[in-house]
Parts: structure tokens; C-alpha cells; sequence
């Protein structure tokens, strides 16, 4: 049916039965990307049937239903990134139809979404999933697999800009895409 399906369990509990969350329908084996950037919060990612990235959230009391993040359109089976870079705010990570990774993020939790810009140009391979991370002190690092079977790597810190991507090295056995 396209829905997604939740359950949960606490401390000596056993877990309840699974629930749909939210009216709206993912595509179809669509990956489920969820965070927890504030105490008491859960917000999910996920491409719906039509290509766009939405979220759902839990606000510690129930969910709210399917919204849309932006209007940039992805191949179905994408999967989105997401890290908490600092109490409540949010930076979200795909790459596009295009092959290069595109970006948004979110200050506060009733805040819009940034318009999705890309980091820098990269092209990927097709569906390359961006590993994404935060260390403490704040720097963002992404990774991606471009189309020579390279992986690539930028950094982005406060008061800064996104870096040009360099690639790092590449793993035995993949081959470049011709």
C-alpha cells in the first residue's frame, strides 16, 4: 500500500503492533531515513511515489503527517541523508536526477525548509548514497562515489563555505562507469 509502518517497545514492554504513520505513500522499497535532532523528536525522510522528498515527524505525543522538503524531484530509489549538526538544526543530503548532491537544512523545528542548492558540482554514480557526519566540534564531511569509482569527499564548517569535492581514493574492484 505504500505506507510506512512503525512500532515501538519500552522498558519492560513488549513490543505493540505495527502502525501506519501518516495519509501519504513512499515509492516503493523507498529507504527510510530517520534522526532524532531534539529531545522528544523523531523525523523521518523518505521520496514519495512522485520523486519529492517529504518528512513526517513525532513531537513526543503523536505524528504529524507527510510534508513536503522543497520542491526538488530525485529517482525513486534515492535515499536521503540526514544529520544534527547542532540542537535543532537539520541538514539533509541527495543526490539528484542530475548525479550531483544537492542539500537543504532547517534551523528550528516550525522553520521552512532552505531552498535545495548543490554542494559544489560533483557527478556521482547514479543513486549514490551520500555518507554524511558531524563531529562534535561542528565540521560537516560528505562522501559519494562519483562516476569513475572514486570516492569524493567536501567539508563544510560555521562561518565557512562548502569545499570543492577531492577525491580520496578509490576501493579494489569498483570500475568507472563509461
Amino acid at each position: 500500500d505504500g505506507k510506512v509502518y512503525t512500532t515501538w517497545g519500552a522498558k519492560n514492554r513488549s513490543w505493540q503492533d505495527w502502525f501506519p504513520i501518516g495519509t501519504q505513500s513512499v515509492s516503493s522499497g523507498a529507504q527510510i531515513t530517520a534522526i532524532a535532532s531534539e529531545e522528544d523528536r523523531l523525523d523521518l525522510f523518505a521520496i514519495s511515489r512522485d520523486g519529492s522528498i517529504c518528512t513526517i515527524y513525532w513531537d513526543g505525543k503523536r505524528w504529524h503527517d507527510w510534508l513536503p522538503v522543497g520542491n526538488l524531484k530525485v529517482p525513486l530509489n534515492s535515499q536521503v541523508s540526514a544529520i544534527a549538526a547542532r540542537n535543532y538544526h537539520l541538514d539533509l543530503f541527495v543526490t539528484g536526477a542530475d548525479k550531483n548532491v544537492f542539500s537543504t537544512f532547517r534551523d528550528q523545528p516550525a522553520e521552512k525548509w532552505a531552498p535545495w542548492f548543490p554542494v559544489h558540482r560533483v557527478k556521482s554514480r547514479r543513486q549514490s548514497h551520500v555518507g554524511s557526519l558531524v563531529s562534535s566540534d561542528g565540521p560537516i564531511d560528505l562522501f559519494v562515489v562519483g562516476q569513475d569509482g572514486q570516492i569524493y569527499s567536501t567539508s563544510w564548517q560555521v562561518n565557512s563555505s562548502w569545499q570543492k569535492w577531492k577525491p580520496i581514493g578509490s576501493p579494489l574492484g569498483v570500475p568507472p562507469i563509461q
